[in-house]
């Protein structure tokens, strides 16, 4: 019961979405035309501005969305003229690249970092990281983004202004890839950047407790190892609250990595789903919400599963099965 309470909340939040994901594009003012010619010295005649806005705003009904979803029809973007389904998988791993590389690097830098500094309790490498990091905390995703583009790309020239490759680049291989970095270092900094102050934070704060503990002193005496000390008896302690706190995270996580390939002009989600809000494309705007609200739900599924099998009674237990 404790493992399906939740994922059956998450299917119950999946139907909010999928409607949410819906009505929210149709809100927005404007349509694709008016988007189209806004910025431009086009004068269309009243015959002709009737005909573009009859062939640009039918909106289907809830019912025939999600019909249309359950056929794995995602329709045409009217921006760009393509399937919709193309755009997004030429988005997503671009996204994910960038997304998982980011987070991954923050958790074990973060992990690292605080426990070699909870170990060293009160010494000045302990305050000196816990005061950065703190300060580091607090400055917002889209500051910290902003202030790395001006000084680091813009100012200095050291990185690429925008973009998540050469344009028109024919490198493969090793070069490729240097390229793909070269051009990703500056949103990946920023994102690991933000990610890890929390890791630290909450490492640092978890294991704090477990300093004294009497499993610790025992394992002391008995001569381990302090890195086998630190990582295997003491760190499996502070892995529950950094799952949950990233459980709980993840939303605003997805909402900063939108941010900041806005910033960059990273070509993955987030970028799409500007540009197809300010193009006013409703279809288009649909199926990215949809995608990241179905990416946010199955993340946090196998969160809560992870915590689950980490959570210490579960862990003891699959030990002693063992």
């Amino acid at each position: 019961m404790r493992l399906i309470a939740p994922l059956s909340g998450n299917l119950l939040a999946f139907w909010v979405m999928l409607y949410l994901s819906y009505a929210l594009p149709l809100w927005l003012p404007g349509d694709y035309s008016s988007a189209l010619y806004a910025s431009s010295h086009v004068v269309l005649n009243s015959e002709q501005e009737a005909l573009l806005a009859q062939s640009t705003s039918s909106v289907p009904t809830f019912f025939e969305y999600v019909t249309r979803l359950l056929r794995g029809d995602l329709g045409r973007s009217l921006a760009y003229g393509s399937p919709i389904s193309t755009l997004l998988l030429e988005a997503l791993p671009w996204t994910l690249a960038l997304a998982l590389s980011a987070q991954i690097f923050a958790f074990v830098l973060g992990l690292f970092l605080g426990v070699e500094a909870i170990f060293r309790h009160g010494s000045p490498l302990e305050r000196g990281l816990f005061h950065a990091l703190v300060a580091l905390e607090s400055i917002p995703e889209i500051v910290l983004g902003v202030g790395l583009w001006l000084f680091l790309a813009l100012f200095w020239g050291i990185f690429p202004l925008q973009g998540g490759e050469e344009p028109y680049s024919t490198q493969k291989g090793l070069a490729r890839l240097l390229e793909l970095g070269y051009y990703g270092f500056l949103p990946f900094l920023t994102l690991t950047l933000s990610y890890l102050p929390s890791y630290f934070l909450l490492t640092r704060a978890a294991l704090l407790p477990q300093m004294g503990a009497p499993y610790l002193k025992s394992a002391a005496t008995r001569g381990i190892a302090p890195s086998r000390l630190r990582y295997i008896h003491a760190l499996p302690n502070a892995l529950m609250p950094l799952l949950t706190r990233l459980t709980l995270r993840l939303p605003l996580m997805l909402f900063g990595v939108v941010l900041i390939e806005g910033i960059f002009s990273y070509p993955g989600i987030g970028s799409l789903l500007l540009s197809a809000i300010a193009k006013r494309d409703p279809a288009l705007i649909q199926a990215i919400i949809l995608l990241l609200a179905l990416l946010v739900m199955l993340a946090n599924s196998a969160l809560y599963l992870l915590a689950f099998r980490f959570e210490p009674k579960n862990l003891a237990s699959f030990k002693a099965n063992r």
